[in-house]
């Protein structure tokens, strides 16, 4: 569904819906795996009716994409989360104390141009 939302309306009406998905889980405690739940966020964050976004999760719709961006994180060396990926070539895994991200952002700005 973020796949959708990012292909419709870009990267706002991806970060829209998302704000949904992690208020309903975390603070509604609700079933964000549940397509009428999914629908009721795309309709709020005006994506798509409540009725289309149920129809489009019953879809094949973006299976490739997706399986796709699946082997890309697995080819990188994905195998949890949270991985952050920083310009393509740099990659933290796990939960990390922030010095661990201000040692690799301080590295990438003494390598650059800027």
């Amino acid at each position: 569904m973020l796949m959708k939302a990012y292909n419709e309306g870009g990267q706002d009406a991806q970060q829209a819906l998302l704000t949904e998905i992690l208020r309903g889980y975390h603070e509604l405690a609700q079933d964000i795996g549940d397509p009428e739940v999914l629908g009721e966020y795309a309709e709020k964050t005006g994506l798509m009716s409540k009725a289309e976004a149920i129809a489009f999760l019953a879809t094949d719709e973006l299976k490739k994409e997706v399986a796709d961006g699946i082997q890309a994180a697995r080819d990188m060396g994905v195998t949890g989360v949270p991985y952050t990926v920083i310009d393509d070539k740099w990659a933290i895994s796990g939960g990390q104390p922030s010095e661990v991200f201000y040692q690799l952002l301080e590295r990438l700005a003494n390598e650059s141009d800027l």
